[in-house]
């Protein structure tokens, strides 16, 4: 865990929970100029997971979510950075061509089908979801977190994304509207403009016209 040298990160509980989980600690250079441009990049992070809180209705409680996948989408996105060479940060870092097979269609919170296993027949295997990003502890790369109708969280590889004929099927809005009051109330209402700042992230004047998770 790399920090600042406050008292609160280095002393105290946050130490303790630290050794707890055999996490080495090592504090920053005080002054340094290279931290200016590290802060500049975690601010355009953290307005861009913002944007897709509020353009997708995320529930404020899944913003981490939108967190890990603006940060995949920006480490597989080029930058004017002098030292990446026209390259994207993942290739530099692996060595190998990044693979942008899971950010070309798919987007925080939406709509997908997913293989239940919970689902019995006649209703049939796939069940309605909403995409939350790609898994990055189980599983291989291309499983992604999906939001079920409970309310939970779960990891799956086969999915695919709704079509648009689907979604103006009036059979399928029901779902959806069903679907968004049950992830309401486990994890909180949507977020508006003016809210970000709540859940610790950015807030952004000016976001995009309202997507409606299509």
């Amino acid at each position: 865990m790399v920090m600042d040298g406050l008292k609160a990160q280095t002393l105290g509980k946050f130490c303790q929970k630290l050794q707890d989980a055999c996490c080495e600690k090592k504090t920053r250079e005080p002054y340094s100029p290279w931290k200016n441009a590290a802060k500049r990049k975690i601010k355009d992070l953290m307005k861009g997971a913002g944007r897709k809180l509020l353009l997708t209705n995320t529930p404020p409680r899944l913003w981490d979510n939108c967190l890990v996948y603006e940060a995949y989408v920006r480490s597989h996105t080029t930058h004017d950075i002098f030292k990446l060479d026209g390259e994207v940060p993942k290739t530099i870092i692996s060595g190998k061509t990044a693979d942008i097979s899971q950010f070309c269609k798919l987007y925080c919170y939406k709509w997908v089908q997913f293989c239940s296993t919970t689902v019995s027949f006649p209703e049939g295997l796939l069940v309605l979801g909403t995409y939350l990003g790609p898994s990055i502890d189980i599983g291989s790369t291309m499983i992604a977190k999906i939001l079920t109708p409970t309310g939970k969280v779960v990891r799956r590889s086969t999915f695919r994304l709704l079509e648009p004929e689907e979604l103006a099927d009036p059979v399928k809005q029901d779902l959806t509207k069903a679907f968004l009051w049950t992830a309401e109330e486990q994890w909180g209402n949507r977020l508006i403009q003016g809210q970000l700042e709540e859940v610790g992230l950015i807030d952004t004047p000016d976001p995009q016209p309202n997507l409606d998770n299509q």
